[in-house]
C-alpha cells in the first residue's frame, strides 16, 4: 500500500486537507529511476485526484524525502511496509485516507545449484513470514 505521510504538527496544521486537495500542500518528490515506483504524479492519476503542476522539493533518495517529511517540509508518498516503523514510533503520520494498492512487487531468488548458508536460510524464512503477514493483513 501507498500511503502519503507527514510530520505530526504538519498534519495537524492541515487536518482539513482531504485526499483530493493533496495537490495544494508541498508535497515531497523523489526523482528516482526505478520503474515499478510511484511518484506524487502517479499516485494522485490513479486516485483520479485531479492535478495540476506539483510543487514541493524533489529529493535523489527515498529517506531523505521522508527525513524532510518529519522535518516538517511536507508531504511524502512512500510504501506501507517502508513507512510502518516511523509511523509507530509517530515520527510519521498518515495525511489523509488515502491508500493505494502499490505498484510491482519483490522476489526472492536463489542457485538451486548451490547451497544456502544458515543466515541465508534464516533470511529466507523470515521474508517468507513478514510476506505472509503483510499478505494476510490486507485480507
Amino acid at each position: 500500500m501507498a500511503d502519503p505521510v507527514c510530520d505530526p504538527g504538519f498534519a495537524q496544521e492541515h487536518s482539513d486537507v482531504a485526499a483530493e486537495c493533496l495537490h495544494e500542500l508541498p508535497l515531497l518528490h523523489v526523482e528516482w529511476i526505478e520503474p515499478d515506483s510511484a511518484g506524487w504524479d502517479e499516485i494522485l492519476r490513479r486516485a483520479r485526484i485531479p492535478r495540476e503542476p506539483l510543487r514541493g522539493h524533489r529529493f535523489s533518495k527515498f529517506f531523505v524525502a521522508l527525513q524532510a517529511a518529519q522535518a516538517d517540509q511536507g508531504v511524502a508518498v512512500g510504501w506501507h511496509r517502508l513507512l510502518r516503523t516511523s509511523v509507530e514510533a509517530g515520527k510519521l503520520v498518515r495525511t489523509t485516507d488515502l491508500e493505494l494498492d502499490a505498484q510491482g512487487g519483490y522476489y526472492l531468488t536463489w542457485n538451486d545449484n548451490r547451497t544456502l548458508s544458515l543466515w541465508a536460510q534464516r533470511l529466507c524464512e523470515w521474508l517468507r513470514k513478514i510476506s505472509a503477514e503483510e499478505r494476510d493483513a490486507r485480507s
